[in-house]
């Protein structure tokens, strides 16, 4: 057993290693120069584009920095564009315990940077970014260049009321004043999607083609999973006609099917993650055997590092029920609804294809209720998750 689970831990990490292979997608970059580049993009560096990415032109090169400066536009394997812009925008903190008081900015931030194309015309364009804070920045691109939408938050009057500036209103209604159809109403929304509803309606009018785009919808993803495990188990009992707390250790592999939603943006870290797996332990010493089913309720934290390798963070609960227990001195319990226990792990997402994935983690637990003090232990897990087309 000792030899196995070393053997895996060995591949874990030479899976782990190799991982960034796999992390990169197709782009072609036009520079301020007029040259071409063609090759591949970390996605760790898309992760969230701000002004600079790591490219390379095969995967025998390594990774060089391109800034947005030197850059006109990229195009994506996944269709999505970015075009580099020197633009003004309101950097103030939109968050509730630090919001500023004026109604209008007073210091922009002028800086070249990586802009997403939402909706692209020839008279006008939505773009948009998201800086360091997580907070998204639209633009209207038309003959006069590039002009941020502004949506601005701000502490007013003496009882410190939070009032919104909705200056992007009034941009959007001059910038489309020759389309009467392009209705733009007051509670317009400063989002990705209400945006682009209000453009598509400027170039449906204009005879153009509407932008049609990729919901936000989740991704399901099931696959399966091995927990190669090692617990200590304790019950309290009657051994040698003394009465005390028994204490053993048990291992062994505990096969089961995984679930994972996630949102099919990247920047969004946040899946909600599920195992049910099958158990069976046992040890001949205290004639102790046991078969149960565990429910493992994990929210997920997702992480791309620069070198393009994802990485993730579980923590959650585990509820266990029991189906038969049997140990000497005690009475067989069957169907019991017990071993609450809180559960975390660090993971690696070691392989990314296009027809598998494959992820280690290494995941610790701690048993907080239960019938007869539930398991503490430790285990090395590992999820396939087959990709049907």
């Amino acid at each position: 057993m000792k030899r196995f689970l070393l053997t895996t831990l060995i591949l874990t990490f030479y899976f782990a290693a190799s991982s960034q292979q796999s992390n990169t997608q197709s782009a072609k970059i036009l520079l301020e120069s007029g040259d071409t580049l063609v090759g591949l993009v970390s996605n760790g560096s898309l992760n969230k584009i701000y002004n600079e990415i790591r490219f390379k032109k095969s995967e025998k090169e390594d990774f060089t920095t391109i800034y947005a400066k030197d850059v006109l536009q990229i195009s994506l394997s996944n269709s999505n564009t970015f075009q580099s812009h020197l633009v003004k925008y309101d950097a103030d903190s939109q968050k509730s315990n630090s919001l500023p008081t004026q109604k209008e900015p007073q210091k922009w931030v002028e800086e070249r940077v990586f802009l997403e194309v939402v909706a692209e015309g020839e008279l006008v364009s939505l773009l948009m970014f998201e800086d360091f804070e997580g907070r998204f920045h639209f633009f209207l691109k038309d003959k006069n260049g590039v002009t941020e939408l502004l949506r601005r938050s701000f502490v007013s009057g003496e009882k410190n009321e939070i009032r919104i500036n909705k200056k992007y209103i009034g941009q959007l209604r001059s910038a489309f004043l020759d389309c009467p159809n392009a209705i733009i109403n007051d509670r317009l929304n400063y989002d990705k999607k209400s945006l682009l509803d209000v453009f598509n309606k400027y170039f449906t009018c204009k005879g153009v083609k509407p932008v049609i785009v990729d919901e936000d919808k989740a991704i399901t993803s099931v696959g399966f999973v091995a927990d190669f495990f090692y617990e200590l188990r304790r019950y309290e009992g009657y051994q040698n006609n003394s009465y005390g707390i028994r204490k053993f250790n048990t291992g062994g592999i505990s096969p089961g099917i995984s679930l994972e939603i996630r949102s099919k943006k990247s920047y969004k870290k946040l899946s909600f993650y599920h195992e049910l797996h099958y158990k069976i332990q046992s040890d001949k010493d205290y004639s102790f055997k046991e078969s149960s089913i565990e429910l493992l309720i994990l929210p997920r934290l997702n992480y791309t590092l620069k070198s393009g390798a994802n990485i993730y963070w579980n923590t959650g609960f585990l509820i266990g029920y029991v189906i038969n227990r049997e140990i000497e001195y005690h009475q067989p319990i069957n169907g019991l609804l017990c071993n609450v226990a809180l559960v975390t792990g660090l993971g690696w997402r070691a392989i990314k294809s296009k027809t598998i994935d494959v992820s280690f983690e290494c995941r610790g637990k701690l048993g907080i209720a239960g019938k007869d003090s539930p398991a503490d232990g430790f285990g090395l897990v590992v999820n396939i998750v087959p990709k049907f087309r």
